[in-house]
């Protein structure tokens, strides 16, 4: 049995507020994310900066979308709605998904 500690929880401070998210780090909770899901924030952890493309299918509300370098500093910020595509320009280590 494997007694390593998983993370619930992350405080994330943004724009001069604490946000709690939730961590995930694994290829398929990082693809499914918020599809089919209630409302809760999410901290997207990636093993390098990258550019992924972020999906909004089946997420049916709007969210707030941060791009974070490694030591969690905005990189870039966007409002993203359901049924969209997005991708940034700047590579990114982690990305903090906010429900508005």
């Amino acid at each position: 049995m494997n007694n390593q500690k998983i993370k619930q929880t992350e405080v994330i401070e943004i724009e001069g507020k604490k946000i709690t998210a939730i961590p995930y780090t694994s290829f398929f909770s990082k693809f499914t994310g918020l599809m089919f899901s209630p409302k809760k924030n999410l901290l997207f952890e990636f093993s390098a900066p990258n550019k992924p493309i972020i999906h909004m299918f089946f997420v049916f509300y709007p969210i707030k979308i941060y791009y974070l370098d490694e030591n969690k500093k905005i990189l870039d910020n966007i409002t993203a709605y359901p049924f969209h595509v997005y991708k940034t320009k700047y590579a990114s280590k982690y990305i903090l998904e906010i429900p508005i």
